[in-house]
């Protein structure tokens, strides 16, 4: 008896790692997302938005875009490599995506913002990561990212010792969602 007590304590230990290490990446990518750890953008709505600076009065700063992929046999790259951004002010810009293969492809985009500083105060409204993007053969696409850098980042204590912010995407490789692993 003491011991089947002590195996089921040590079946529920088991279980609840398991569960634990399921939930540890979604976990996360809340917290980054969250508090802008890791270089990690904001997600915000169209509300809020109101009050935000207008271009003559806000200081302006460089964005980067950079695009890569690991492990799919894509071409992935921003529509422009560099703009200037006034802060509070809402832009666009847009990343291409092909599929060099011959067959149905499927990948998933992560990001990050360096100085891993800025992270949190860089808001995207609209974005293709961490939604499965499906390409048929040779297909080519555009995605749309939109975003603003919060006026705050100017108050950051390490705000003088950077003048360019790098948005970078990466995308990694997705099992199709009707394929069985």
């Amino acid at each position: 008896m003491r011991n089947r007590r002590l195996a089921l304590r040590f079946f529920l230990f088991g279980a609840l790692m398991l569960a634990l290490s399921f939930a540890s990446v979604p976990l996360y990518d809340l917290f980054c997302r969250t508090t802008g750890f890791g270089g990690r953008t904001q997600q915000s709505s169209l509300q809020g938005l109101f009050g935000l600076t207008k271009r003559g009065d806000a200081q302006t700063i460089s964005v980067r875009f950079d695009g890569n992929v690991n492990g799919l046999d894509w071409r992935f790259a921003p529509s422009q490599v560099e703009m200037e951004v006034a802060f509070g002010e809402l832009y666009e810009t847009f990343y291409t995506a092909e599929n060099l293969s011959s067959r149905v492809l499927a990948g998933v985009a992560t990001y990050n913002v360096t100085p891993s500083k800025a992270g949190a105060y860089f808001h995207k409204i609209e974005c293709f990561c961490f939604v499965e993007q499906t390409l048929q053969p040779k297909e080519k696409v555009s995605m749309k990212v939109v975003f603003f850098l919060d006026p705050a980042l100017r108050d950051h204590e390490e705000w003088d010792t950077f003048d360019t912010v790098t948005l970078s995407y990466s995308f990694f490789p997705q099992a199709l969602s009707d394929e069985k692993p």
